[in-house]
């Protein structure tokens, strides 16, 4: 029997093959973890903008609730940092109560996975 000196080309080959298959499972984590993070960072961004805009057409919804104020967006673009291709909606309803109304701000961006929608409502009187 001879004494070996260090590792013959299989096992040198094995060991290159499940390096491989650690790095290709790590980078495979790395980008599911990086989407993620990007699109709770961007639902994040959004919530808070539709939030700040209820609260700013909140304040202007008519008591009467007969008809909403003029110049609602309708899908209109809106400037949000952070996010792609931005659209606001806002839309004032008349539930079954007197003096009460429901404003619901809605924003809708484009995501890498899709278009998202983040929306917040309100009762007002």
């Amino acid at each position: 029997m001879k004494n070996q000196q260090g590792f013959s080309a299989v096992e040198l080959l094995i060991t290159l093959f499940i390096g491989a298959l650690f790095l290709m499972a790590g980078y495979q984590l790395y980008t599911f973890t990086f989407r993620a993070s990007t699109e709770a960072h961007q639902a994040a961004v959004a919530s808070n903008a539709s939030y700040a805009y209820l609260r700013q057409y909140a304040a202007q919804a008519p008591d009467d609730c007969q008809a909403p104020p003029p110049g609602l967006p309708n899908g209109q673009s809106v400037t949000v940092e952070g996010l792609n291709n931005p659209r606001l909606t806002i839309v004032i309803s008349c539930p079954h109560y007197e003096g009460v109304s429901l404003v619901r701000a809605t924003i809708t961006y484009d995501s890498p996975v899709g278009e998202k929608e983040v929306s917040h409502a309100v009762y007002t009187n």
